[in-house]
């Protein structure tokens, strides 16, 4: 069995900025309005698998701090980045942007994708609901838009 929740309707949702430097159209800074859906499998307990409410927290707290930021991956080998005081400067392709460090997260991964997105929020999901006896496994899918996103599944092993 599994519960579902739709970010696009329940506003599971985040505004970002982002960059892919080995890919040509999209090594341009630009953003997307994100969307969360996810299933979370598992067993039935005391009347849930898990508390839709509880599910709901736990994605918007780990999104919370995507929201309105530009997106920065840590380990590309493409891109370098430095930080000096408060200002982040990114290079590659020729590109250099400097940025107000609060404005920035930097995500543990090699690209900021949709691929990429799914895996980080994926996993930081997992985590928060690692003690949750009743669940077996996630499907977290992270959308670019309606329609057009990639999901990611992992299983909670006990």
């Amino acid at each position: 069995m599994f519960i579902e929740l739709d970010g696009w309707k329940i506003d599971l949702r985040f505004s970002a900025a982002h960059f892919i430097p080995s890919h040509d159209k999209c090594s341009r800074l630009h953003g997307h309005d994100y969307g969360i859906r996810v299933r979370v499998y598992g067993e039935v307990a005391e009347s849930f698998i898990i508390d839709f409410l509880e599910l709901k927290r736990y994605i918007e707290e780990i999104i919370g701090g995507l929201d309105h930021r530009v997106l920065v991956p840590e380990k590309d080998g493409i891109s370098k980045h430095s930080i000096s005081g408060d200002q982040v400067t990114v290079e590659y392709q020729g590109k250099r942007f400097s940025l107000f460090k609060p404005d920035v997260y930097f995500i543990p991964d090699s690209s900021t994708s949709s691929e990429a997105l799914a895996k980080f929020i994926g996993n930081k999901l997992r985590d928060r609901i690692v003690s949750n006896q009743n669940v077996s496994k996630i499907e977290l899918c992270v959308d670019e838009g309606p329609g057009m996103g990639a999901w990611v599944e992992i299983r909670i092993e006990k």
